[in-house]
């Protein structure tokens, strides 16, 4: 009992770390002014790989193979799985940095507190999953907050919309996957580096040189140590999804919107409308069915047990 629940303990710990880290990414990157979302995206893809492959060499705790990483590159079936995976991580991560540099961080909140109900969907259309009263309920909502998106804006509605839905697809793909965390995260991220590489060197607004040379002290630093943030919480995600139950990941996940949406209103002061307050209103409706399982298992499970 006592082993069990430190795990939980630690698990739990590992889970509030890793989406605290996600809920304050909007604060980070938003101090990188002078790249593109496409030029930063790029060059934090590559550090995020050489970080990577120095922790799995160097750490004792981040276990990589590289000879069983890279086996995976001989069937085109994983090729394309990996590509798949890569190129929805490239899109989540180019849209999360073009509405931080359009002052649209409130976006990002809304995309990411709609995620589970947009993987709830994906269950029910293309996984064929059950039809109970709590999803139908979540849908018919959800479909209402996009009418509310579409009525703020058309730009909001879409990229909130990418965002959500890449980062929930993202999600189904590597459930398919049987490889362990660390091996199946560097082989996309050797695909999106190779990428990356290509696009540096197409883009002529890039110059690497120039760009070192123009940026000041302050923005390097972030620039550098981009990859590190970018990992760190993956590897407490990790951690967390090994040592606690579902549910409470599903909990933990609201944190970072909820963080990302705070930061919007009181800290870059994005406008907040009256639509705005209606749509995270029916949002949290729209959630209420799908966290009311996990929060009553918790209830039930911690209330005493009569002898």
């Amino acid at each position: 009992m006592i082993q069990t629940q430190t795990t939980n303990s630690g698990g739990n710990f590992s889970a509030f770390l890793a989406y605290l880290q996600w809920g304050f990414f909007p604060l980070y990157f938003a101090q990188i002014k002078s790249l593109s979302p496409y030029q930063l995206t790029s060059i934090r893809t590559i550090l995020c790989l050489l970080t990577i492959i120095i922790l799995g060499k160097v750490s004792l705790n981040v276990k990589l193979n590289i000879r069983q990483t890279l086996k995976a590159f001989t069937s085109i079936k994983k090729i394309g799985i990996i590509s798949c995976a890569a190129f929805l991580l490239a899109i989540n991560y180019v849209v999360f940095i073009y509405l931080i540099q359009d002052n649209n961080t409130l976006a990002i909140g809304i995309g990411y507190f709609l995620s589970p109900v947009y993987k709830a969907a994906i269950g029910l259309f293309f996984l064929k999953e059950k039809v109970n009263r709590n999803k139908i309920i979540s849908l018919i909502l959800m479909s209402l907050t996009f009418i509310l998106l579409v009525q703020i804006s058309l730009k909001l509605f879409f990229l909130s919309f990418i965002l959500g839905f890449s980062f929930s697809l993202y999600g189904l793909l590597k459930k398919q996957t049987s490889q362990p965390f660390m091996e199946s995260l560097t082989q996309e991220l050797i695909i999106l580096t190779l990428a990356s590489i290509f696009y540096l060197n197409w883009d002529q607004s890039f110059n690497l040189i120039n760009s070192l040379q123009s940026e000041s002290n302050k923005e390097l630093f972030f620039i550098f140590f981009s990859g590190v943030v970018t990992l760190s919480p993956l590897l407490f995600f990790n951690i967390a999804a090994k040592k606690i139950e579902f549910f409470y990941l599903a909990l933990w996940h609201y944190l970072a919107p909820s963080l990302q949406t705070l930061l919007a209103i009181f800290y870059f002061s994005e406008p907040l409308s009256q639509t705005h307050i209606y749509l995270f209103i029916i949002m949290f409706l729209a959630l209420l069915p799908n966290m009311a399982p996990s929060l009553y298992k918790i209830f039930s499970s911690s209330r005493p047990k009569s002898l």
